[in-house]
């Protein structure tokens, strides 16, 4: 017999979700300057840059080490001087070998000692890329920063050899937004400095899925805690997280496949919840493997930052690296970028970009009611009309 409970629960929620949404559509209340220039998503002209101003003393916000011992005490880092500390974005290590160089994404630096923190938003991991930053200073605290403290791939690790007490995985969705929280109070009385941290804490809340102001979030907890019972229900749908996103992966594979036979295209789909980067692609034109490339879709980790382009396959001989044909492709990538709007490029992609259109909860109730598969066509149809018109035949 169906528990009344959790009826209860699922229909308060919902009534809540839907208020929450009417609220979010007033007037300047999801402006948000960073998603306005099309920065959202770029590690390096926004987050690491950003991250790095807040951080070092001498930044043009003005009160010295004030943010980044707040973040140390975030971390719990008693051993480390803020107070002479020098911050670098992008902090170059030497030239790309197996094992050795490439650039830090945040590197701070005081008396002798760094911290070293790898900067990830939806970029993949590269060979060996933390093992490399580890050999650089073996001594120095490592930290994965990404949205959901995800841990990295082993070809990041080089396989283990980088064991996961070497290094430390964090995430924007609660650590950096706590350390933003109270960098927020720090700044009360700077309010260019103040609205900055805010736009940047909703930027963050918007790329985590979370709720508006936070608001939303209290309520929701106040009907969980409002009975024995209602807690009981949502201990008891928590267990269903993993089984409920598995059947809506299910249901959405014969959708994708029409749309795939409806174009004249395969597509490949390797979506398995509690995975990260897991998505589909499309391929079978001639255009595409002549370039060498696929139209691809992939969540950080489903269904959560959904982004799509166009991507590398796998090189049979070394699956850690992308098979690349040599094709110059930068009439497509240009033609992408001026397409979609603050497209990035990065080692397994050609060109690629957040849909920002389908946070977790849209998303899912997208496929299940098949709204998402029309929105997927449109979308496979014009990054093919994008490769043909920019790519000649061999």
């Amino acid at each position: 017999m169906p528990d009344p409970s959790i009826d209860f629960l699922l229909h308060e929620t919902s009534t809540l979700r839907k208020a929450y949404e009417l609220v979010g559509r007033q007037p300047g209340e999801r402006f948000n300057i960073f998603r306005v220039l099309g920065l959202e998503s770029d590690e390096v002209r926004t987050h690491s840059l950003f991250l790095a101003e807040l951080l070092s003393p001498a930044g043009s916000h003005g009160i010295g080490p004030v943010f980044l011992d707040l973040f140390l005490a975030q971390f719990k880092i008693d051993d480390f001087d803020a107070s002479v500390a020098k911050v670098t974005a992008e902090f170059y290590i030497g030239r790309v070998s197996d094992e050795d160089g490439g650039r830090i994404d945040l590197v701070i630096e005081s008396r002798g000692r760094r911290i070293l923190i790898e900067n990830k938003i939806f970029a993949g991991d590269q060979p060996n890329q933390l093992l490399r930053y580890h050999r650089f200073d073996r001594d120095a605290r490592l930290y994965y920063l990404t949205l959901f403290g995800s841990k990295p791939g082993g070809g990041s690790t080089g396989n283990g050899r980088l064991t996961e007490e070497q290094f430390t995985c964090i995430s924007y969705e609660s650590d950096m937004l706590n350390w933003l929280e109270a960098c927020r109070e720090k700044a009360a009385r700077l309010p260019n400095v103040r609205e900055t941290i805010a736009q940047y804490i909703e930027l963050i809340k918007q790329l985590t899925n979370q709720n508006f102001d936070g608001k939303m979030q209290t309520d929701i907890l106040n009907k969980i805690f409002s009975s024995p019972d209602h807690l009981k229900s949502f201990v008891e749908l928590q267990s269903l997280t993993k089984p409920v996103y598995d059947r809506l992966i299910e249901t959405w594979k014969p959708e994708l496949k029409k749309i795939a036979d409806d174009l004249g295209l395969w597509v490949f789909t390797y979506l398995e919840s509690g995975k990260r980067w897991q998505g589909f692609a499309f391929g079978g034109d001639k255009i595409f493997e002549e370039a060498g490339i696929q139209i691809t879709f992939q969540f950080d980790t489903f269904p959560r930052g959904l982004f799509f382009g166009f991507s590398y396959p796998k090189d049979p001989l070394n699956e850690r690296r992308p098979l690349q044909s040599g094709r110059d492709l930068t009439a497509l990538k240009e033609r992408f970028r001026k397409e979609f709007n603050g497209a990035q490029s990065e080692l397994w992609w050609a060109c690629y970009k957040k849909w920002d259109d389908y946070p977790a909860d849209t998303l899912c109730a997208e496929i299940l009611s098949g709204k998402i598969n029309d929105a997927i066509r449109q979308r496979v149809t014009a990054m093919r009309d994008i490769a043909r018109e920019t790519l000649k035949p061999g």
